[in-house]
């Protein structure tokens, strides 16, 4: 009989967490491509440039997001899924292509940890 050690700290750590709609694993986020994100109100949003600063009031919470999570922020529409974001920046950026799907997960964890969007 082979008998199995396992330290709950690994455990806990390739658990699975359920964050707005979205699967955290071992560190990473992993989006359901299904999901629309959808903005919430509350943000205050200040172009510069192409870049975005946003800044919630109420919370007192503000972040910079650079050109690629400005543009991001704007295919965020609730019509759009988590997919459908990521196979139009990899066709408008076609080199970049095998970096975008993490780039918009990452940059998506980041506007739902701030409360910015929702996972429809």
């Amino acid at each position: 009989m082979v008998r199995f050690r396992f330290d709950l700290s690994v455990i806990l750590y390739y658990s699975y967490f359920k964050f707005n709609h979205a699967l955290l694993f071992a560190n990473t986020f992993y989006m359901l491509d299904t999901k629309r994100p959808c903005p919430l109100p509350g943000y205050q949003i200040e172009t510069l440039d192409d870049e975005i600063i946003l800044f919630h009031p109420a919370s007192r919470t503000i972040f910079y997001s650079n050109s690629t999570g400005a543009l991001i922020w704007q295919l965020c529409d609730g019509q759009r899924t988590v997919g459908d974001i990521i196979n139009i920046l990899s066709t408008t950026y076609p080199d970049a292509t095998p970096q975008i799907p993490k780039d918009v997960q990452d940059t998506l964890l980041t506007f739902a940890q701030h409360g910015a969007i929702a996972l429809v």
